[in-house]
């Protein structure tokens, strides 16, 4: 998506596609059923995070950023989430 680009050679419309692609659009998904699934007390949020989200060397430095951002974004979201947390699972190896 990047294909591998550095910090020396990532053009920012690159990085604002990538960020957008993989990290803005995500949490706006996200945020937008949010009220649903309050309402129903239930409800389940699939993300794709890869390798990358885990580790610096396996892609380039939009992708690898904004699957860090996605992490993070979900750390923090499934500690507030009001919702029944039975069912946890997370599956980091890519």
């Amino acid at each position: 998506m990047d294909s591998f680009q550095g910090a020396d050679t990532l053009t920012d419309a690159i990085f604002t596609r990538v960020m957008a692609v993989n990290l803005t659009v995500p949490i706006h998904m996200m945020r937008a059923v949010l009220p649903f699934m309050k309402a129903k007390k239930h409800g389940a949020i699939i993300n794709v995070c890869s390798k990358a989200s885990i580790s610096g060397a396996v892609a380039g430095l939009a992708y690898t950023t904004s699957k860090h951002g996605l992490v993070g974004f979900l750390s923090r979201w499934k500690l507030f989430l009001p919702l029944d947390r039975k069912e946890k699972r997370e599956n980091r190896k890519g």
